[in-house]
């Protein structure tokens, strides 16, 4: 389970590596409230702190997107 959240929102923000669709497998249903759960225990917070889900995580993250977006307007 805890892999599934973090595949899920580990990323969150920083790469487009979350993943969007789970294949769950026989008593599935019996799953879904503790990925809720897990999910609604999650902090979500601006960068550069202990959030869990943030935009960017530091500065170097923040300067990095800005000069991908800078590159692609020349």
């Amino acid at each position: 389970m805890n892999g599934l959240i973090g595949a899920c929102f580990g990323s969150a923000g920083q790469r487009c590596m979350a993943i969007s669709v789970v294949v769950l497998v026989g008593d599935s249903a019996d799953l879904i409230p503790e990925i809720v759960r897990k999910s609604s225990e999650l902090s979500i917070g601006p960068g550069e702190t202990n959030a869990d889900i943030c935009p960017m995580n530091n500065k170097n993250a923040v300067q990095r997107a800005k000069d991908i977006i800078t590159k692609s307007e020349s």
